[in-house]
């Protein structure tokens, strides 16, 4: 099979995706699958019984990479197909998770369907499609949880967000460009929207390892492989991850879709230059919140002063220093007026500061 056939290969699958996810979901997980419906191989049953059905740059007999073409979705039976053969796959198992794909520049396309003097709507009319495309699905299926991955955040567009639950917002997972692009995301986005990866992707090629976890815990937190299969774990590692997991899915996330958000070093450009970013998230009601702050490249000093915005200064707090573990009480007048100062003794490295009211 290739890519536009939405078919089980048996020889691979000859228990099918049923059997696959009921195994899975045996195993105390849950079943989730990739899938990248709006891009077709030359090389499919779909595309020999329809070739005008995709997009073509005149003069590129195969113009969109990997011996792949996409999809025409200005056109209305083109739409029509995918949400039937989508529902029907989503619908033959239990599917908690879909992961919606599409890696392709578009920015050179041409329609069957228009003519020479409305090609230049054929962009516009392609996402169109796409969004009923979307709404349809996502409705049909309201207890599945679908993540938007389009070219390493391609799509990050209210239209699109409103038919997922979270989105990749990029592939670049290098620091200290992913705690710029973390930082810039969550201006746009709500912070339960924006996906952020933890190992993987080039997280570990620059910046220290907890710098790279508190990229994602003020976000929608994703894990990839923290080590090769064949290696043995590095405990102190594990036991970080651990703990890292545990704060953000027992403290963060409880009041993270509800958070307000407070943007220190909002100018990417000043941050670069002071040498910090520092990016907070607080409950609605003021009773708990988190700020991490980044120690970056051009950092000339060793600390940085916190001014937490989140607190109420009425309030008394009870302070945690992630990474020593220290804990001291004090007042949310003297947090949000005095602040409290980040000591972060390298460059890439980083601090999580946890305050919780009395």
């Amino acid at each position: 099979t290739s890519l536009g056939d939405w078919f089980v290969n048996r020889e691979k699958l000859p228990c099918g995706i049923d059997g696959l996810a009921k195994r899975i979901n045996e195993l105390d997980m849950k079943f989730g699958i990739w899938v990248e419906p709006e891009m077709i191989s030359p090389e499919s049953e779909l595309y020999k019984k329809h070739p005008d059905w995709c997009l073509h740059v005149p003069g590129r007999e195969r113009s969109f990479g990997r011996n792949q073409l996409v999809l025409d979705f200005s056109r209305d039976e083109v739409c029509d197909y995918i949400i039937n053969v989508m529902s029907e796959l989503f619908g033959s198992a239990s599917i908690s998770y879909v992961k919606w794909d599409m890696n392709r520049n578009m920015t050179e396309i041409a329609s069957a369907t228009q003519n020479a003097k409305r090609q230049r709507e054929t962009a516009h009319r392609y996402m169109l499609g796409l969004y009923r495309v979307l709404e349809t699905i996502t409705t049909s299926f309201p207890d599945i949880l679908f993540e938007g991955c389009a070219g390493g955040g391609g799509r990050t567009d209210l239209g699109m967000m409103k038919s997922f639950n979270h989105t990749w917002v990029s592939d670049c997972q290098c620091a200290p460009h992913s705690v710029y692009i973390t930082n810039g995301m969550t201006m746009a986005l709500p912070p339960e929207r924006v996906d952020r990866l933890f190992a993987g992707m080039g997280c570990h090629s620059f910046g220290s390892f907890d710098l790279h976890m508190r990229n994602t815990m003020l976000t929608h937190m994703s894990l990839n492989v923290i080590s090769p299969a064949a290696a043995q774990m590095n405990t102190q590692q594990l036991e970080f991850v651990r703990h890292s997991t545990d704060v953000y899915k027992n403290f963060i996330r409880g009041f993270l879709p509800c958070s307000k958000v407070y943007h220190h070093t909002p100018d990417t450009l000043c941050a670069e230059k002071c040498g910090f970013v520092a990016l907070e998230v607080s409950a609605e009601d003021k009773s708990k919140g988190a700020a991490a702050v980044f120690s970056l490249p051009l950092a000339s000093a060793d600390r940085y002063r916190l001014c937490l915005k989140g607190a109420d200064i009425s309030r008394m707090y009870s302070v945690t220093f992630d990474n020593s573990g220290a804990t001291f009480e004090i007042s949310g007048a003297e947090l949000v007026q005095c602040g409290v100062e980040v000591f972060i003794p390298s460059q890439m490295a980083s601090e999580l500061v946890l305050y919780e009211a009395l």
